[in-house]
């Protein structure tokens, strides 16, 4: 009975473990998503206002709104 409850004692600690390995793995991979994503955001953007600029001649005049 008492190598039932060591044995029990031992799963669940790599049960927890395991659970504690895979949540960071998630936070991580989450993380790395989130980046990427902002990533591909920036590149488009960056080729709108470059293709923008050079039907323009290199030549954008930022405009502020009257306050």
């Amino acid at each position: 009975m008492a190598e039932t409850r060591k044995l029990a004692a031992i799963l669940a600690a790599d049960v927890a473990g395991y659970s504690k390995l895979v949540g960071a793995e998630a936070d991580a991979c989450h993380a790395a998503r989130v980046w990427r994503n902002r990533s591909r955001e920036r590149h488009r953007i960056s080729s709108v206002v470059d293709a923008i600029t050079q039907g323009l001649s290199g030549l954008a005049v930022p405009i502020a709104p009257n306050t």
